[in-house]
Protein backbone atom coordinates (compact mmCIF):
# COMPACT_ATOMS: atom_id res chain seq x y z
CA UNK A 1 0.00 0.00 0.00
CA UNK A 2 1.27 3.50 -1.08
CA UNK A 3 2.18 6.12 1.37
CA UNK A 4 -0.57 8.63 2.27
CA UNK A 5 0.37 12.29 1.66
CA UNK A 6 1.49 13.81 5.07
CA UNK A 7 -0.39 17.18 6.02
CA UNK A 8 -0.55 19.66 9.02
CA UNK A 9 -3.54 21.95 9.71
CA UNK A 10 -3.16 25.56 11.29
CA UNK A 11 -6.01 27.95 12.35
CA UNK A 12 -6.47 30.19 15.34
CA UNK A 13 -9.91 28.96 15.08
CA UNK A 14 -10.67 25.70 17.18
CA UNK A 15 -14.00 24.78 15.69
CA UNK A 16 -12.86 25.47 12.00
CA UNK A 17 -9.55 23.94 12.75
CA UNK A 18 -11.14 20.43 13.87
CA UNK A 19 -13.80 20.76 11.22
CA UNK A 20 -11.39 21.05 8.43
CA UNK A 21 -8.82 17.50 10.57
CA UNK A 22 -12.71 15.93 10.44
CA UNK A 23 -13.18 16.77 7.06
CA UNK A 24 -9.57 15.34 5.72
CA UNK A 25 -9.65 12.01 8.10
CA UNK A 26 -13.21 11.13 6.69
CA UNK A 27 -11.40 11.33 2.77
CA UNK A 28 -9.02 8.25 4.31
CA UNK A 29 -6.67 10.13 1.99
CA UNK A 30 -3.98 11.91 3.48
CA UNK A 31 -2.16 11.31 6.56
CA UNK A 32 -3.13 14.16 9.06
CA UNK A 33 0.16 14.43 11.37
CA UNK A 34 0.13 17.88 13.17
CA UNK A 35 -2.39 20.66 13.98
CA UNK A 36 -1.50 23.98 15.19
CA UNK A 37 -3.15 27.31 16.54
CA UNK A 38 -0.67 29.54 16.08
CA UNK A 39 2.13 30.45 13.66
CA UNK A 40 4.82 29.45 15.83
CA UNK A 41 3.54 25.86 16.73
CA UNK A 42 2.87 25.30 12.48
CA UNK A 43 6.62 26.59 11.64
CA UNK A 44 7.86 23.85 14.38
CA UNK A 45 5.37 21.12 12.82
CA UNK A 46 6.72 21.73 9.12
CA UNK A 47 10.10 21.74 10.21
CA UNK A 48 10.09 18.83 12.16
CA UNK A 49 7.92 16.68 10.63
CA UNK A 50 8.50 17.61 7.02
CA UNK A 51 4.65 17.21 5.55
CA UNK A 52 4.11 17.03 1.76
CA UNK A 53 1.03 19.89 2.68
CA UNK A 54 0.25 22.66 5.52
CA UNK A 55 -2.51 24.29 4.98
CA UNK A 56 -1.89 27.48 6.45
CA UNK A 57 -4.66 30.62 7.81
CA UNK A 58 -3.02 33.48 6.63
CA UNK A 59 -3.75 35.26 9.98
CA UNK A 60 -2.73 33.72 12.95
CA UNK A 61 -1.11 34.69 16.22
CA UNK A 62 2.67 34.82 16.41
CA UNK A 63 3.34 34.26 12.59
CA UNK A 64 1.20 34.65 9.48
CA UNK A 65 0.71 31.91 7.37
CA UNK A 66 2.58 34.17 4.34
CA UNK A 67 5.61 34.66 6.99
CA UNK A 68 5.77 30.77 7.63
CA UNK A 69 5.78 29.89 4.04
CA UNK A 70 8.81 32.84 3.12
CA UNK A 71 10.51 30.90 5.86
CA UNK A 72 9.68 27.43 4.25
CA UNK A 73 10.99 28.37 0.89
CA UNK A 74 14.07 29.89 2.45
CA UNK A 75 15.24 27.01 4.33
CA UNK A 76 14.63 24.95 0.81
CA UNK A 77 12.09 23.20 3.11
CA UNK A 78 9.85 20.34 1.33
CA UNK A 79 6.59 21.11 2.31
CA UNK A 80 3.82 23.01 0.07
CA UNK A 81 2.42 25.80 1.09
CA UNK A 82 -1.87 26.16 0.45
CA UNK A 83 -2.98 29.27 1.91
CA UNK A 84 -6.67 29.36 3.89
CA UNK A 85 -8.15 32.70 4.10
CA UNK A 86 -11.70 34.75 4.37
CA UNK A 87 -9.94 37.36 1.98
CA UNK A 88 -10.87 37.97 -2.02
CA UNK A 89 -8.66 40.72 -1.80
CA UNK A 90 -6.77 40.77 -5.05
CA UNK A 91 -3.73 42.71 -3.04
CA UNK A 92 -3.61 39.62 -0.35
CA UNK A 93 -3.64 37.08 -2.90
CA UNK A 94 -1.02 38.97 -4.69
CA UNK A 95 1.21 38.94 -1.65
CA UNK A 96 0.27 35.30 -0.92
CA UNK A 97 1.37 34.32 -4.74
CA UNK A 98 4.62 36.18 -3.86
CA UNK A 99 5.27 34.46 -0.56
CA UNK A 100 5.18 31.09 -2.84
CA UNK A 101 2.33 29.55 -2.31
CA UNK A 102 0.82 26.79 -4.31
CA UNK A 103 -2.64 27.10 -3.35
CA UNK A 104 -5.40 29.42 -1.95
CA UNK A 105 -8.61 28.30 -0.86
CA UNK A 106 -11.23 30.28 0.39
CA UNK A 107 -12.54 28.96 3.98
CA UNK A 108 -16.13 29.48 2.35
CA UNK A 109 -15.38 26.79 0.03
CA UNK A 110 -12.81 25.03 1.89
CA UNK A 111 -15.11 21.85 2.17
CA UNK A 112 -15.65 21.27 -1.19
CA UNK A 113 -11.76 22.84 -2.35
CA UNK A 114 -9.92 21.27 -0.17
CA UNK A 115 -9.29 17.67 -1.49
CA UNK A 116 -9.05 18.58 -4.95
CA UNK A 117 -6.88 21.26 -3.87
CA UNK A 118 -4.29 19.47 -1.95
CA UNK A 119 -4.16 16.61 -4.93
CA UNK A 120 -3.50 19.39 -7.24
CA UNK A 121 -0.94 20.63 -5.61
CA UNK A 122 0.98 17.24 -5.17
CA UNK A 123 0.75 17.01 -8.73
CA UNK A 124 3.13 19.84 -8.81
CA UNK A 125 0.23 22.30 -10.00
CA UNK A 126 -0.97 25.47 -8.41
CA UNK A 127 -4.57 25.40 -6.77
CA UNK A 128 -7.11 28.59 -6.56
CA UNK A 129 -10.59 28.38 -5.42
CA UNK A 130 -12.67 29.74 -8.65
CA UNK A 131 -13.89 32.97 -7.51
CA UNK A 132 -10.20 34.02 -6.95
CA UNK A 133 -8.83 31.91 -9.61
CA UNK A 134 -11.41 33.30 -12.45
CA UNK A 135 -11.03 36.92 -11.53
CA UNK A 136 -6.90 37.04 -11.49
CA UNK A 137 -6.99 34.77 -15.11
CA UNK A 138 -9.33 36.98 -16.56
CA UNK A 139 -7.41 40.15 -15.58
CA UNK A 140 -3.91 39.02 -16.60
CA UNK A 141 -4.80 37.32 -19.83
CA UNK A 142 -5.44 40.98 -21.41
CA UNK A 143 -2.84 39.75 -23.82
CA UNK A 144 -2.79 40.12 -27.27
CA UNK A 145 -5.03 37.97 -29.43
CA UNK A 146 -2.12 36.33 -31.06
CA UNK A 147 0.04 35.92 -27.47
CA UNK A 148 0.23 32.41 -28.71
CA UNK A 149 1.89 33.02 -31.42
CA UNK A 150 4.19 35.71 -29.85
CA UNK A 151 4.53 32.16 -27.09
CA UNK A 152 6.16 30.55 -29.77
CA UNK A 153 9.02 33.14 -30.43
CA UNK A 154 10.35 32.62 -27.38
CA UNK A 155 13.38 31.20 -27.00
CA UNK A 156 14.29 27.98 -25.96
CA UNK A 157 15.83 29.33 -22.64
CA UNK A 158 12.51 31.57 -22.30
CA UNK A 159 10.50 28.70 -22.39
CA UNK A 160 12.85 26.63 -20.08
CA UNK A 161 12.12 29.67 -17.66
CA UNK A 162 8.37 29.91 -18.04
CA UNK A 163 8.31 25.75 -17.57
CA UNK A 164 10.50 26.69 -13.76
CA UNK A 165 7.71 29.75 -13.51
CA UNK A 166 4.94 27.61 -13.67
CA UNK A 167 6.30 24.96 -11.23
CA UNK A 168 6.58 27.33 -8.97
CA UNK A 169 10.23 28.46 -8.44
CA UNK A 170 11.78 32.12 -7.76
CA UNK A 171 14.46 34.07 -9.49
CA UNK A 172 16.95 33.13 -7.01
CA UNK A 173 16.23 29.00 -8.03
CA UNK A 174 15.70 29.51 -11.80
CA UNK A 175 19.32 30.65 -11.66
CA UNK A 176 20.97 28.49 -9.19
CA UNK A 177 19.27 25.98 -11.29
CA UNK A 178 20.83 27.57 -14.72
CA UNK A 179 24.35 28.24 -12.81
CA UNK A 180 23.77 32.33 -14.01
CA UNK A 181 22.53 35.23 -12.13
CA UNK A 182 19.64 36.19 -10.91
CA UNK A 183 19.48 39.69 -13.03
CA UNK A 184 20.54 37.34 -16.14
CA UNK A 185 16.66 35.40 -14.92
CA UNK A 186 15.30 38.99 -14.22
CA UNK A 187 15.85 39.98 -17.48
CA UNK A 188 14.83 36.69 -19.44
CA UNK A 189 11.32 37.75 -17.86
CA UNK A 190 11.46 41.08 -18.55
CA UNK A 191 11.84 39.72 -22.02
CA UNK A 192 8.99 37.34 -22.08
CA UNK A 193 6.56 40.18 -20.72
CA UNK A 194 7.39 42.18 -23.46
CA UNK A 195 6.92 39.32 -26.03
CA UNK A 196 3.69 38.33 -24.35
CA UNK A 197 2.62 42.56 -23.72
CA UNK A 198 2.34 41.20 -20.35
CA UNK A 199 1.53 43.85 -17.27
CA UNK A 200 0.58 44.17 -13.74
CA UNK A 201 1.87 41.92 -10.36
CA UNK A 202 2.06 38.29 -11.33
CA UNK A 203 0.75 38.07 -14.56
CA UNK A 204 3.83 36.06 -15.67
CA UNK A 205 3.09 33.69 -13.06
CA UNK A 206 -0.74 33.29 -13.72
CA UNK A 207 -0.05 33.01 -17.51
CA UNK A 208 2.43 30.50 -17.08
CA UNK A 209 0.46 28.40 -14.68
CA UNK A 210 -2.30 28.44 -17.50
CA UNK A 211 -0.39 27.39 -20.67
CA UNK A 212 2.25 25.22 -18.40
CA UNK A 213 1.75 22.12 -20.61
CA UNK A 214 2.65 24.08 -23.56
CA UNK A 215 5.90 25.13 -22.32
CA UNK A 216 6.73 21.90 -20.96
CA UNK A 217 6.13 20.22 -24.13
CA UNK A 218 8.13 23.37 -25.81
Amino acid sequence: MSKKPQVVIADDHPIFLLGLKSVLEKLNEFDIIGVAENGTQALELIRNKKPDIALLDIEMPDMTGLEICEIVRAEHLFTKIIALTVHKDEEIFNQALEAGVHGYILKENSVNDLAEGIKTVLGGNFFFSASVSSFLLNRNSKASPDSDKKGRRLTKTEKYVMKMIAEGFTSNEIAKKMRISVKTINNHRANICKKLNLKGTNSLLVYAMKNKESFISG
